[in-house]
């Protein structure tokens, strides 16, 4: 009887053990996300919304975050790589704003503040 208690406290300390894991190494992967609101933004506003959340993940992964719905988009080249093995990305135009011509806004000012981020 004794050998089972020591066992289950040992698989419940291992399993202690990497929840704390996770959250130690989970923020060294990615930054906060931080919300930026158009009437504070120093530039052209490129999303229909008037504010958006954005993060660094590893890897230089920049997203952007519906802040209502929380649907994330990929903004970079890095990330849109990873979204095409991870699925978890919706496309990008689904918030950008376009011009008169139909072209979506640029969003290098954003993908630069979200780079910020990574640092």
């Amino acid at each position: 009887m004794s050998v089972k208690k020591t066992l289950s406290m040992s698989g419940t300390a291992v399993f202690i053990l990497c929840i704390l894991s996770i959250f130690l190494v989970f923020p060294a992967m990615a930054a906060k996300p931080s919300l930026v609101i158009k009437e504070k933004f120093d530039g052209d506003w490129p999303f229909k919304r008037p504010e958006i959340m954005i993060q660094c993940l590893e890897n230089e992964r920049v997203i952007a975050i519906h802040a209502s719905s929380l649907a994330s988009y990929a903004l970079n080249e890095n990330a849109k790589e990873a979204a095409k093995t991870l699925n978890g990305y919706k496309p990008v135009e689904d918030i950008l704003l376009t011009d008169d011509k139909g072209n979506s806004k640029d969003l290098t000012a954003m993908i630069e503040l979200g780079k910020t981020l990574c640092d």
